[in-house]
């Protein structure tokens, strides 16, 4: 898939259907019109996007506020209940969560953003405390900056080496998938060390 110019979402296909956008590649009637997946919104300054992961290569979509909320909170919220209910009958699996730190701290201008991973550490909470009697995992992981390249995308922040690797924090969240059955790390915050770039 390769956009002349800046993708346009048309429309979130429904939560049953998995969560897919419909974007077109001008705003031409009749363009070529394309479903992609969206698995998650992040946020540079004031503006917000979903990630896809369609190839050659990810890239970004414009969304709104009440978008954000239906991708990275609604997402879950579905997801889980279509896989809870085989877990506590099975009484065992491990469910990974991806919020942010912006869902342990707010900052100014990405309210919604902050909001959306907010509530992602409230639902993991509560299912943590819910399914643990079933033998169900839960961890809620806390990203900080990652070198991926949706950073590229972003006219404010570039990415650096001083991110964090994505095969380092994948690392980190199989090693939690791999501990004993009544082993569990609830909560992981990942950060750099050294946020800033080299000078």
């Amino acid at each position: 898939m390769n956009f002349t110019r800046e993708p346009i979402i048309e429309t979130i296909i429904s939560p049953k259907d998995g969560y897919k956008l419909c974007v077109r590649n001008s705003k031409v009637a009749g363009a070529e019109e394309f479903f992609v997946d969206a698995i998650e919104v992040v946020s540079f300054g004031n503006s917000f996007f979903f990630r896809g992961i369609e190839r050659p290569k990810p890239f970004l979509v414009p969304v709104s506020d009440y978008e954000i909320f239906e991708v990275n909170v609604f997402g879950i919220f579905h997801t889980c209940r279509q896989i809870i209910p085989v877990m506590k009958e099975q009484k065992s699996g491990h469910i990974i969560n991806i919020s942010s730190t912006a869902g342990l701290e707010s900052m100014p201008m990405v309210g919604a953003y902050c909001g959306s991973k907010h509530a992602v550490r409230a639902m993991s909470e509560t299912m943590f405390k819910e399914l643990r009697e079933y033998g169900v995992k839960v961890t809620t992981v806390f990203p900080g900056s990652v070198k991926t390249d949706f950073f590229r995308n972003s006219p404010g922040i570039k990415p650096h080496d001083n991110m964090m690797s994505a095969e380092e924090v994948a690392e980190q969240i199989i090693f939690q998938l791999e501990s004993s059955s009544n082993f569990v790390c609830n909560e992981i915050v990942f950060r750099p060390l050294i946020a800033k770039p080299k000078s």
